[in-house]
C-alpha cells in the first residue's frame, strides 16, 4: 500500500513469521532485537572513539593503541557488511 504525502511517497511493509517454524521463529527474533544490535554497535563505537580521542591520564599509549585498531576493524567490518549506524539510527 503506498500513500503520497507532500510529494513524498510514504511505503508500509508487513512481515509475516510462522512461530511454529524454526526458521521463521531464528528470524523473528532476528527482526526483534534488530535495533538492539544497532544501539550496542553505536555504544561500542562511541566508547572506543572516547577512548582513543579523549583518553583519561590514567590509560597507558597501548590501551590506547589497541582502542584505536578495535574501532579501525569495526569500521572495516560496518565497511564489509554495507552497515551504516548513522543512517539505521537517525
Amino acid at each position: 500500500m503506498v500513500y503520497w504525502i507532500k510529494n513524498k511517497i510514504q511505503m508500509k511493509a508487513k512481515l509475516t513469521f510462522d512461530l511454529d517454524d524454526f526458521d521463521d521463529r531464528q528470524a523473528h527474533m532476528r527482526c526483534l532485537k534488530s535495533l538492539d544490535l544497532c544501539l550496542l554497535l553505536w555504544d561500542l563505537d562511541k566508547e572506543l572513539r572516547s577512548r582513543t580521542k579523549h583518553a583519561l591520564d590514567t590509560a597507558t599509549e597501548e590501551e590506547v593503541r589497541v582502542a584505536d585498531e578495535i574501532r579501525t576493524i569495526l569500521f572495516q567490518l560496518k565497511e564489509k557488511y554495507n552497515i551504516d549506524l548513522d543512517e539505521l539510527m537517525s
